[in-house]
């Protein structure tokens, strides 16, 4: 349910970004760091075998 939600609310940024704890420092703090992005909010691009696929990509 976990990794739903955060492909969910990924693909609803339209164009944000979604990133871990310490990547979200490093550009807080002015530095740079990839970051995982949605380029088409929607259709949502996952299906139920291929959630777990795109939550580790981020």
């Amino acid at each position: 349910m976990h990794e739903t939600a955060v492909l969910n609310l990924s693909n609803r940024l339209y164009g944000g970004g979604i990133c871990d704890t310490a990547r979200a420092v490093a550009l807080l703090t002015g530095g740079a760091a990839q970051v995982w992005q949605m380029v088409d909010p929607v259709p949502i691009r996952f299906e139920h075998d291929t959630i777990t696929e795109f939550y580790d990509q981020l």
